[in-house]
């Protein structure tokens, strides 16, 4: 089919496979963490190969699959793709994502509600907003900002003040404590409440502690990016692309 200049960009199959790895990704990580609820068996009751065999499992499912990596970029690369259909049409998107993003609040904090420990699509809510500043900025532009976020300015900060103050912290720890307390008390509408209200803030502290607001932010415009290069579209120099990519 020929496209005309006001038609959608064809679905892209490709990107409907890694979201599918994303998901599968997150679940994997979730269940060893048994859904932000740390109750384990005592290692000292197990022998010491299962020990060795758990420690191992858990180790490797979070180098691998930890990070919310490719559900970012594909975030960014979401927004590309609606931006892109809307600007055809001669409409400016960025202003419905900022209304999308505000629906996405809701969302995330009736996911939250049941999950301890608050949910991360409400970080994508609070980062879109640099997809939005973005949206119109060069691709070198839009380039130098995402490398800058990627090398974590705010986590050496953090590292670099914990060097000179030891008992510098974000509380993160003591917010978790909090958490798993009233989760472990059984009390439904305790849970709901903690959930929505301090689970959120340990997730969001947790995330400007650990550099996952700002890697959040420069993934999303490294899906941009890939958008408008057409990275993910099947050609010959694409393949060769990703190919030196995944080696490197």
């Amino acid at each position: 089919m020929q496209q005309t200049p006001t038609s959608k960009i064809p679905r892209i199959e490709v990107v409907d496979a890694l979201r599918g790895f994303a998901v599968l990704a997150i679940i994997l990580v979730h269940n060893l963490e048994h859904f932000i609820f740390p109750v384990y068996p005592d290692a000292a009751s197990q022998p010491e190969w299962l020990n060795i065999l758990n420690e191992g499992v858990f180790s490797v499912t979070f180098s691998l699959f930890a990070g919310n990596a490719i559900f970012a970029l594909l975030f960014g690369f979401t927004f590309y793709i609606q931006y892109t259909n809307q600007q055809k049409k001669g409409k400016d998107f960025g202003y419905r994502f900022l209304w999308r993003l505000l629906l996405l609040v809701g969302f995330a904090t009736l996911n939250a509600a049941f999950f301890p420990a608050g949910d991360v699509l409400l970080l994508f809510c609070v980062v879109g907003i640099f997809l939005f500043l973005v949206r119109k900025w060069s691709d070198k532009a839009v380039l130098i900002t995402a490398i800058i976020l990627l090398l974590q300015p705010v986590e050496w900060f953090h590292y670099i003040a914990s060097l000179f103050n030891p008992e510098y912290t974000l509380g993160v720890g003591e917010m978790y404590g909090e958490v798993a307390a009233y989760t472990k008390e059984g009390d439904f509408w305790k849970f709901i409440l903690g959930n929505v209200t301090l689970g959120q803030k340990a997730s969001l502290f947790w995330a400007i502690g650990a550099g996952r607001f700002l890697q959040t932010a420069g993934l999303f415009m490294l899906g941009l990016l890939i958008g408008r290069k057409q990275l993910f579209v099947t050609t010959d120099t694409n393949t060769r692309f990703w190919g030196k990519t995944l080696i490197i």
